[in-house]
């Protein structure tokens, strides 16, 4: 018989430099490639970025394990760039983390009132995940260091 306790919900906490390194060597796949499309910087370099802009930043683990890391930046009463980035642990705990994401929306929205940023259009599981929070998602245009599609989604309080 085992003493390992199984976690059953994620854990989510402030996030730090050390939990970038260590979600940049987990991406999944579309984030990889939206991150290449953006701006085409190392993941590792690009989630300490947006980190160091964000003025709340956090992570979610299950297990000692690394699922996400979520964050906003921007000028509060006026903008905010919301952001995800996300392992393939996801898929294993969607719908706990679904649950809690039109609340974390909401109080970036409270904080902000106003948020956009850029989906890469080949991301489609975050274009349908922003389309359920509620997130108006505009036609792509040619954005990032290649000229990939990307599609602006905002939303306004």
């Amino acid at each position: 018989m085992s003493n390992v306790v199984k976690q059953s919900r994620p854990r989510v906490k402030q996030a730090s430099k050390k939990d970038c390194i260590l979600l940049a060597k987990h991406l999944r796949e579309a984030d990889l490639q939206e991150i290449n499309h953006g701006t085409g910087l190392d993941p590792e370099v690009s989630l300490l970025y947006a980190f160091a802009l964000s003025d709340s930043c956090y992570s979610a683990w299950i297990n000692n394990q690394i699922i996400l890391m979520y964050g906003c930046g921007g000028h509060r009463g006026v903008f905010g760039s919301p952001w995800m980035l996300a392992s393939d642990l996801l898929t294993n705990f969607k719908r706990e983390f679904v649950v809690q994401c039109r609340g974390i929306t909401e109080k970036m929205l409270d904080n902000y009132g106003y948020l956009e940023n850029y989906v890469w259009a080949g991301n489609t599981k975050h274009i349908h995940w922003l389309k359920w929070l509620g997130f108006t998602i505009c036609e792509p245009t040619p954005h990032g260091i290649d000229g990939e599609p990307f599609h602006k989604f905002y939303m306004k309080r």
